[in-house]
């Protein structure tokens, strides 16, 4: 038997993991000459990268016979020739008139965009490398407001009506008194948030799905579609004609826990298509550790595609020398592929989940990253030692067996319903108390908190640990959580770092018939001295080809983001 130890500075995806392929690559701008477009082509590959986002604008349609055709053909058959993943974004932004998705026009009527895609469909047919379709860029449901957007908002009012019959039954469900639905007129109020978001959510899938649909299906067949968009995974799985769930991270320290909420629950493959690492103007902060972080990151959370913002803007020298690096990284990314992989699929076969409900993704936290209740949760269930999985509350059916970790927040009826039904094998914990409300504010019933209350544990909130259990074997310098500050940015106050709460020091393990894999993740930017966890016998690393002793492994340093790999016979 062979140990196989993966030390690795990282944040912290689905059957899926076996069949997304792996491709790493960047934001393409592509320049106006198409012999200057092959050049830079070429000198991406020779930096290791394997997949195009080609860049494409309302104004920027591939028209027949025009230069912006000739360029696009030019890349295309480069990409076809030389192996190379093709991805178009094209920006048709909902919620934007002149970039194709006004929520007074296309939005409503999205049959009126399809001449801004028509032609990327015909130029694309045909070519092998052609990997997917991106629509929109930072994109979201946007909800527009009465008085700007009167069409949209009757369309809503007309969607209430449907669903609730007569404003009798809305005004119970929200605790208002409309005399009618023609006065649901305000978007910032609370009660008509749940009801706002969902409306808005279908809106925003069926315009994209009617393109995707309609343009792109009939001419390309399967590929991976979306819209890059956030990491919610209600929103992304309301997109039932996406194919991949296509995101953006703003900045280089994104928080771990939104990653792999997404990946182990859209079950669509991930696509983080403007990866922030290293920039000439913009204050990434920079690194190849951080670089070699990321990277890593998306295999272990089970995120394959990446595409790194951006190429030809990695000229200063201090970028550059960052920059010098990727080749490396990618080299032992590919290499390592099918280790990394094996801790996304542990977690999406393990029996201990925690559960996601909109009325905990969504609430008065969602700003405020450090007082997520799954942010923290994910912090405090990252120091088990153990594979685990976010569950999202429409798959509660799902459960036959295992342990369901719930956190304090608002349940909707159904859900709690389901909950207090999951059958006996289903060991279900509550961490701080049990909740006594619904998504709306309304106090859940009292036979129903009865039945909840009989069927649940409730655990303390700072350590569901002791009730769950760690891993045997794990020392506790893995079991500790603590505040990291992550680098935000927003207009008004520019960059700031805001506190992180997460898992100092984590270990994972996965064990396979012939050797027995482990994760350890230095989540810090200092260095970190444990125990090798589960290790045995003498460690050979994978990438130096040094050699470990048994008495080294009792005390080793993991350096701020540092990445090692270890095998061992055992």
């Amino acid at each position: 038997m062979r140990l196989a130890v993966l030390c690795l500075s990282l944040l912290p995806g689905l059957a899926l993991a076996e069949t997304t392929p792996m491709h790493h690559g960047v934001v393409f701008f592509c320049p106006q000459e198409p012999a200057e477009a092959v050049k830079e082509l070429e000198r991406i590959k020779a930096d290791g990268f394997d997949l195009l986002k080609f860049a494409s604008w309302a104004w920027t349609l591939p028209k027949p016979g025009s230069p912006v055709e000739a360029r696009a053909q030019a890349v295309l058959d480069w990409c076809d020739r030389n192996g190379m993943a093709f991805v178009l974004l094209h920006n048709v932004q909902y919620g934007s008139k002149g970039e194709g998705g006004g929520l007074e026009d296309q939005a409503l009527h999205p049959e009126q965009a399809l001449p801004l895609v028509t032609d990327w469909a015909r130029v694309l047919a045909g070519h092998p490398s052609v990997l997917g379709v991106i629509l929109g860029n930072e994109v979201g449901p946007a909800v527009g407001s009465p008085e700007k957007t009167p069409r949209w908002w009757s369309g809503f009012q007309g969607w209430l009506h449907a669903k609730y019959g007569d404003v009798a039954t809305l005004n119970a469900a929200w605790g208002t008194d409309f005399a009618s639905f023609q006065e649901v007129r305000d978007p910032a109020q609370a009660q008509t948030a749940v009801d706002l978001r969902s409306y808005a959510g279908e809106r925003f899938a069926q315009f994209y799905g009617y393109l995707f649909d309609h343009a792109f299906r009939p001419v390309l067949g399967e590929k991976l579609y979306g819209a890059k968009t956030s990491l919610d995974p209600f929103l992304q799985r309301a997109c039932g004609a996406f194919t991949m769930t296509c995101w953006d991270d703003v900045v280089s320290e994104y928080p771990p826990w939104r990653l792999k909420l997404a990946a182990d629950t859209v079950h669509k493959p991930v696509f983080n298509s403007e990866l922030h690492l290293y920039h000439d103007n913009y204050a990434f902060r920079p690194s190849v550790e951080r670089s070699r972080y990321r990277y890593f990151l998306s295999a272990i959370l089970g995120e394959y595609l990446t595409a790194s913002f951006a190429w030809g803007q990695w000229q200063k020298p201090a970028i550059s020398t960052v920059h010098a690096a990727t080749p490396g990284i990618l080299r032992d990314l590919r290499r390592l592929e099918p280790q990394l992989r094996q801790f996304h699929e542990a977690d999406e076969q393990a029996d201990l989940r925690v559960l996601v409900t909109r009325a905990g993704y969504y609430g008065p936290w969602e700003t405020e990253q450090r007082d997520h209740p799954l942010a923290v949760l994910c912090a405090r269930m990252s120091c088990l030692g153990k594979p685990w999985r976010y569950l999202v509350e429409d798959e509660l059916a799902t459960l036959s067996e295992g342990t369901l970790v719930c956190g304090p927040e608002p349940l909707s009826q159904p859900t709690a319903q389901a909950l207090a039904s999951l059958p006996d094998r289903v060991r279900l914990l509550f961490t701080g108390s049990l909740p006594t409300s619904d998504d709306y504010g309304r106090p859940l019933p009292d036979p129903l908190l009865k039945s909840l209350a009989a069927r649940a544990t409730v655990t303390t909130p700072e350590n569901p640990l002791q009730t769950i259990g760690v891993a045997p074997g794990l020392p506790e310098a893995y079991q500790r959580t603590g505040d990291v500050p992550y680098l935000q940015w927003d207009q008004q106050r520019g960059h700031f770092d805001t506190p992180e709460t997460i898992c100092l020091l984590e270990a994972r393990r996965v064990t396979t018939a012939d050797r027995t894999l482990v994760c350890v993740i230095n989540h810090t930017r200092e260095p970190q001295t444990a125990p090798l966890p589960w290790a045995k016998g003498t460690l050979r690393d994978l990438t130096s080809g040094a050699t470990l002793t048994p008495g080294q492994m009792a005390s080793m340093t993991f350096s701020p983001l540092a990445i090692n790999l270890y095998e061992c016979d055992r």
